[in-house]
C-alpha cells in the first residue's frame, strides 16, 4: 500500500475536492485514502471495517485528477473512481468501476457506489461469493441477476440507509422458473436490500416486486394472490450457543381474508423455489398469519375453497360445525400443479388462539381444526379432524390432559394424559 501524506479537510464541498486532488496527485496510481481523521466525520471507520471488511478500517479509491470538480456546488459534488487491486481493495471487487458522492451538510457524508459486474466499462462476471465467500456452494450463485450494484452508505438524508446495500435486475428463470410457470411471465425485476455482518452473522434480506395485477390460481380450490414478488435471503439463527444459517430463495405475495369483523385482511403468503430440482412439476404455497388474526370459518372456506366451510360439514357431520363460529388461523398450504396452474390439495389448521376457561378455575379447552382437501380430477377428497384438549388445573406445568378427537367421518378418540391432580 502506498502511503499517502494524511491531511485533514475543511468541511465544506471546497475542501473536500482540494482534499482528493492533492492525494490523487500525490500518489502514482492516484489513489485516494479517506477515513474519520481526514474527513472530520465519525463512524466512517467502522462502516468500512464491518462492510467492506477492511481491517484498517481505511477507504481506498482510484481518482482521476481531472475529474475532480475545481469549483464544486456548496452542498458536494460525485467524482467516478475505481477499486483499487491487491491489498488496498475489498470484498473482491478490484478494479471495478465506481462513483463516490461526497454530500455537505452539518458534516460530511459519502455513498460509493460500485458496478460489481463492470471494470474499465467492460463486463465481467460477478456471483454473490466473490464478495461475499461465506455463501460459497450455496444457491444464490445460481440466480441470474444483472447489472449488480454495492452500495457503501453513511445514511444522509435522501440516500440509502447507512451500512451496505444491493441493488440488481433479477431473472425469473433457472431457480425462479416455478415462479415465471406460476405468473406466466418471463421478464426481469428489480431485487434490492440491505447486508449485515460476517462470518457466521453474515446475512442479508433482498426483494424484489413485480408489480403485477391479482393472479386467481386454481379451479375447484381457487385462491387469489396479489402483490407478488421475490425474496432472496440469508439468516443467522443463534439458539445453544450454536448459530445456524437458513437459506431462503422464495416467491412472495398476499392473500385477502375477511376477519371475524368482516374486514378484508392481506396475508403474507410464500412459495420457497424446489432448489434440487427447478423443474418440478409442482410448487407448495404457505399462508402465514399476523398475531391474533381470527376469521369466521366460513370466510376461510371461501378463501381456500371457492365455497363456504359449511359445504364440507354435511350429512351427519353437520353438527360439527355448527359448533364452530371464528377461530385464529393457524397455517394454510396448496400444492400447485404448474403444468395447468391448478391446485392439487391444500390443507388448513385454524383452532384457539388461546384455551378457553370452561368456567373460573376449571378446566381450560383448546379446539384445533385441521381441513384437508385432494382435487382429483373431477371428484374431491374432503377430510376434517377437530381435536379438543382438555388441561386441568389450568395454567399448570403437569396438567391432567384429556384428548377429543372426531373427524368428519364421525370417528371418534380420546386419550388421556398426565396425573390426577392432588385431592
Amino acid at each position: 500500500m502506498t502511503m499517502i501524506p494524511e491531511d485533514t479537510v475543511t468541511p465544506t464541498a471546497q475542501g473536500l475536492a482540494d482534499l482528493l486532488r492533492n492525494q490523487a496527485q500525490s500518489s502514482a496510481s492516484n489513489e485516494v485514502q479517506l477515513n474519520d481523521a481526514n474527513l472530520g466525520t465519525t463512524g466512517l471507520d467502522a462502516l468500512v471495517r464491518s462492510d467492506l471488511r477492511r481491517s484498517d478500517g481505511m477507504l481506498n479509491l482510484i481518482v482521476n485528477p481531472s475529474a475532480i470538480p475545481t469549483n464544486p456546488p456548496s452542498s458536494g459534488f460525485t467524482v467516478p473512481v475505481t477499486v483499487p487491486t491487491g491489498d488496498d481493495g475489498f470484498l473482491g471487487l478490484d478494479g471495478r468501476d465506481a462513483s463516490l458522492q461526497l454530500l455537505v451538510g452539518t458534516g460530511v457524508d459519502l455513498v460509493l457506489t460500485v458496478q460489481a459486474s463492470k471494470a474499465s466499462g467492460a463486463t465481467v462476471p460477478w456471483v454473490f461469493s466473490d464478495s461475499f465467500p461465506e455463501v460459497a456452494f450455496q444457491p444464490y450463485d445460481a440466480l441470474t441477476i444483472a447489472n449488480p450494484v454495492l452500495i457503501l452508505s453513511t445514511g444522509a438524508t435522501g440516500t440509502p440507509a447507512k451500512g451496505l446495500d444491493f441493488t440488481g435486475s433479477l431473472a425469473l428463470n433457472g431457480i425462479f422458473a416455478a415462479a415465471a410457470s406460476l405468473l406466466g411471465v418471463s421478464s426481469s425485476y428489480p431485487l434490492a436490500g440491505p447486508f449485515t455482518g460476517s462470518g457466521d452473522t453474515f446475512g442479508f434480506d433482498l426483494e424484489s416486486s413485480f408489480g403485477l395485477p391479482e393472479k386467481t390460481i386454481g379451479d375447484v380450490i381457487q385462491f387469489s394472490l396479489s402483490k407478488t414478488g421475490a425474496g432472496v435471503s440469508l439468516t443467522s439463527v443463534t439458539q445453544d450457543g450454536s448459530t445456524d444459517q437458513i437459506v431462503a430463495i422464495y416467491l412472495a405475495g398476499q392473500v385477502a381474508v375477511q376477519n371475524s369483523s368482516g374486514t378484508k385482511i392481506a396475508l403474507d403468503a410464500r412459495a420457497s423455489m424446489p432448489l434440487n430440482n427447478p423443474k418440478a412439476p409442482v410448487l407448495i404455497l404457505s399462508v402465514s398469519s399476523t398475531p391474533g388474526f381470527e376469521a369466521t370459518l366460513g370466510s376461510l372456506g371461501e378463501l381456500v375453497a371457492g365455497q363456504t366451510w359449511d359445504a364440507f360439514f354435511s350429512g351427519p357431520a353437520s353438527s360439527i360445525g355448527d359448533l364452530l363460529d371464528k377461530f385464529g388461523l393457524k397455517s394454510y398450504t396448496a400444492t400447485i400443479n404448474l403444468s395447468d396452474i391448478s391446485v392439487n390439495s391444500m390443507a388448513l389448521d385454524v383452532g384457539t388462539l388461546s384455551p378457553w376457561p370452561m368456567w373460573t378455575g376449571g378446566p381450560e379447552l383448546s379446539i384445533d381444526v385441521l381441513w384437508t382437501l385432494t382435487y382429483l380430477g373431477s371428484t374431491s377428497m374432503s377430510y376434517v379432524l377437530l381435536t379438543a384438549d382438555f388441561s386441568y388445573p389450568p395454567q399448570s406445568k403437569q396438567p391432567l390432559t384429556f384428548e377429543l378427537s372426531i373427524d368428519s367421518d364421525l370417528n371418534i378418540t380420546g386419550v388421556e394424559k398426565g396425573a390426577l391432580p392432588a385431592l
